[in-house]
């Protein structure tokens, strides 16, 4: 069970690893036009 626990435990961690990193790629271009207006 306590391995089960990790492995889901380290999935989540990706995922949220990719979701950051999706949020930044969409984030940075938005950042970007609005400081240069």
């Amino acid at each position: 069970a306590l391995r089960c626990l990790q492995q889901r435990n380290e999935i989540m961690q990706s995922f949220l690893r990719f979701v950051n990193r999706l949020q930044q790629s969409f984030l940075l271009p938005s950042a970007l036009q609005t400081s240069l207006r």
